[in-house]
């Protein structure tokens, strides 16, 4: 996918109307705001395209109704941030990001992940579980790396980290549905 197509894809944002954006702010600034705006819808795209590769390469596509409704929820997500991101500012982040726990928590919960992981007799199983389990955690990684950057694009990687803790979020509720419905009887599957 080459940038002019990013590009396309950008405009569709019906909130690219930047006409009113910041009405009394000096042009500088609407410039820069258009600019970060458009980072952020690339970041929406980008998401759902890699997104669709980890369907792919993970095969998560190989589940019935309630799994594939779970691996629609990234898409839904990244949509929403996408076509609301002409509305974010600064009070919206604050508020969404100030108590971000995710990470640790998520991290605390490993020994959990690796336990459920040796009830898994099927090696074919037991390597699909690991695979999306190894990948949440790569994903949730990198959500705590912190990005040096000046001010006027921090709201961007905050963005970001947010794609990569719903991916891995959403991962691992796919992981441990699949387990449950694999092994409903809590037994050696």
């Amino acid at each position: 996918m080459n940038s002019s197509s990013l590009i396309s894809l950008a405009s569709l944002n019906p909130g690219n109307n930047f006409d009113n954006l910041n009405e009394g702010f000096p042009a500088d600034n609407r410039r820069q705001r258009k600019e970060i705006i458009r980072y952020i819808e690339y970041v929406y795209i980008t998401a759902m395209i890699f997104w669709v590769l980890l369907i792919v390469v993970l095969q998560l596509y190989e589940t019935d109704v309630i799994g594939l409704l779970i691996l629609l929820v990234p898409f839904a997500s990244f949509a929403f941030g996408y076509f609301n991101s002409y509305y974010i500012n600064e009070q919206v982040e604050e508020y969404v990001f100030q108590n971000n726990y995710f990470s640790v928590g998520l991290l605390i919960t490993l020994p959990l992940l690796t336990w459920i992981n040796r009830e898994y007799s099927n090696p074919e199983r037991r390597k699909k579980f690991t695979s999306i389990l190894v990948m949440a955690i790569i994903l949730i990684m990198f959500s705590i790396l912190d990005i040096w950057v000046p001010l006027e694009i921090l709201s961007v990687i905050k963005h970001l980290h947010s794609v990569l803790q719903t991916t891995a979020l959403i991962l691992l509720i796919y992981a441990l549905y699949m387990f449950y419905i694999e092994c409903p009887s809590g037994i050696l599957c």
